[in-house]
């Protein structure tokens, strides 16, 4: 009997124990709990950050009429006679298409990088580089200065190809990103200037008609600024409208003619012209294009 008591006693102690051990144990047991809850989601993904290529195409012109100056001087055995000097304004407006290729990254400052149609908005700073086969010419009709003899000038000029290296700051919103460039402009231009000399005066001439021409290829650089919207209208796919004024300096050209026109009597009497031509290579060009983003991490990380 007494041997029943202690037993049932002892199993009364272990119950009691395990209790209290129990009531002990819960506020551990939802520590754990609470350190094991699930991560925050990620933000959404950076869809301009990166690396992207594409292609475009567009239109380019000259800016404006009073794009080029000639002057004309004609001479006799080398004394300076007449001087013709006027701005060319007629019909120096031409345009012409072009087309080629752009690569380049951008950087997306953290919190602005874009994610999709609800995503955040924020600045983007990047680097971009095209290159372009053109088609621009510009000519302008024979012109004529005339005072004893006769003299005139044609001319034309060319763009074969440009390209730029600029740097972008633009405005992320979601797929659509607006953006100011600029930066360094190159490109290949043609220049040919026609000098013609006619003796009028003297129907016995020994030389009576003329002609220099000179052409001048050349490469050159200069700046571009311009302005644009691009649209993410896929996944990794985008659509961009730019604006673009190119600035490549001048280009002057000289041609002159020096004819014989008398040698009678065991003389020489030389007449002559020539035409000096300064062009203004400014371009206003306006261009789409699509780009292909290969994607990157924002500036600073997610």
């Amino acid at each position: 009997m007494v041997h029943s008591t202690w037993l049932s006693g002892a199993i009364m102690k272990k119950i009691a124990i395990a209790g209290i051990a129990a009531l002990i144990g819960t506020p551990a047991l939802a520590a754990d709990m609470a350190v094991k809850a699930p991560p925050p989601p990620l933000p959404p993904p950076c869809i301009w950050c990166g690396f992207y290529i594409g292609l475009n195409g567009g239109w380019a012109g000259t800016t404006g009429s009073n794009n080029n100056n000639l002057a004309v001087a004609t001479f006799e055995n080398g004394v300076p006679l007449t001087l013709f000097a006027t701005p060319l304004n007629n019909n120096q407006n031409t345009s012409g298409g072009f087309g080629g290729g752009q690569i380049g990254y951008n950087l997306v400052f953290p919190g602005g990088y874009g994610g999709g149609p609800t995503g955040p908005t924020g600045w983007l700073v990047g680097v971009e580089a095209d290159i372009q086969g053109a088609s621009l010419h510009r000519s302008s009709p024979t012109l004529f200065f005339i005072d004893d003899d006769t003299t005139t000038v044609t001319t034309d000029s060319r763009l074969n190809w440009f390209g730029t290296l600029r740097g972008r700051l633009g405005f992320a919103t979601g797929p659509v990103l607006f953006y100011g460039t600029g930066g360094l402009a190159f490109g290949g231009v043609k220049n040919n200037l026609l000098t013609t000399f006619t003796d009028v005066g003297e129907p016995g001439c020994f030389q009576c008609f003329g002609s220099t021409l000179v052409s001048n290829n050349s490469s050159r650089t200069g700046w571009v600024l311009g302005a644009g919207i691009e649209w993410m209208f896929a996944p990794n796919w985008s659509l961009k409208g730019e604006y673009q004024y190119i600035d490549l300096g001048s280009v002057t050209n000289a041609a002159a003619v020096s004819l014989i026109t008398d040698n009678s009597l065991a003389t020489f009497e030389t007449e002559g012209a020539t035409a000096i031509r300064r062009v203004n290579e400014n371009f206003n060009t306006v261009r789409i294009g699509v780009n292909y983003h290969f994607g990157g991490p924002a500036l600073g990380g997610y």
